[in-house]
């Protein structure tokens, strides 16, 4: 079996909001997607269909290895029937 690497993936992600620098942890993101999703009882597939993305690329947000478009954000904001701000504040890496 071929064993992927991730090497040349940044899995954070920086953002300027109002002049603020903001860095997303793309993995702590996926871990908590993960938590709310099995929360609610879901599959990866049932989350999957539910976003209209291939199980496959689900897979990838929730081990933080994939960028997600701000569409899919908001899909899985409704899918999960969370807040954004709250999405956005999983991905802030405590300090």
């Amino acid at each position: 079996m071929r064993k992927l690497h991730y090497n040349n993936f940044n899995a954070n992600v920086a953002l300027n909001i109002g002049g603020t620098a903001i860095e997303l942890d793309l993995v702590t993101l996926g871990r908590y997607l993960q938590r709310q999703r099995k929360s609610r009882g879901m599959t990866q597939g049932e989350c999957a269909g539910a976003i209209h993305r291939s199980l496959s690329f689900y897979g990838h947000i929730e081990r933080g290895t994939r960028k997600m478009s701000m569409e899919t954000f908001c899909e899985l904001v409704l899918a999960l029937d969370l807040s954004a701000d709250e999405l956005l504040r999983a991905a802030i890496p405590r300090r």
